[in-house]
């Protein structure tokens, strides 16, 4: 009796982990699935002294068929890690004349928003998103304007209720652009 007892236990402890396991890869299976890839950076362009914000769907920049995943996730067929994509920032004269011709200056860059459609996140689902970019200086006046790479990843989500509420969304970036380190939500 008590040895069935025990095998019973350990049987149902066996299901419940092959359950568990089933479970959280169908929890991933959906991902987030961009439509097509960006060709050509996208060029932002900053006045004087001035904070530009663009806004960038993450189906614009992710290939086709593609998913994003967390990074503690097992890749799969068609999964990334990262959404990475490169800007091009042009830092230009307002008017007459220009006090910024010739001037370097670090870019700062922010997410100040993510939205699905025109509904925002809610905070705790945004902090599921990183920003990465690369430490990118611009020179003001300067036609060819300066690169700069970001990077979007994304953490594990606690549950599978916040999980449901951005999976396979449409999901858009608001990202900040400014000089001299001095950002604007």
């Amino acid at each position: 009796m008590k040895k069935r007892k025990i095998s019973l236990v350990a049987a149902l402890a066996a299901a419940a982990m092959v359950t568990t396991s089933m479970t959280a890869y169908a929890f991933w299976n959906a991902g987030y699935n961009g439509a097509n890839a960006a060709a050509d950076p996208a060029v932002v362009e900053i006045g004087e002294g001035e904070v530009v914000n663009t806004t960038l769907a993450l189906s614009e920049v992710l290939s086709s068929g593609s998913d994003l995943v967390p990074t503690s996730v097992a890749l799969q067929t068609g999964q990334v890690h990262e959404v990475e994509f490169a800007v091009n920032v042009k830092w230009t004269s307002v008017g007459n004349g220009s006090l910024i011709s010739g001037v370097e200056a670090p870019l700062a860059i922010a997410l100040s928003d993510i939205k699905i459609g025109n509904d925002p996140l809610e905070n705790a689902d945004k902090e599921l998103f990183n920003l990465a970019y690369s430490e990118t200086t611009v020179v003001g006046d300067n036609a060819a304007g300066s690169a700069a790479t970001i990077t979007i990843t994304m953490e594990e989500p606690v549950d599978e209720e916040q999980y449901g509420r951005v999976a396979g969304k449409d999901l858009a970036f608001t990202f900040t652009f400014s000089v001299d380190g001095t950002t604007q939500d």
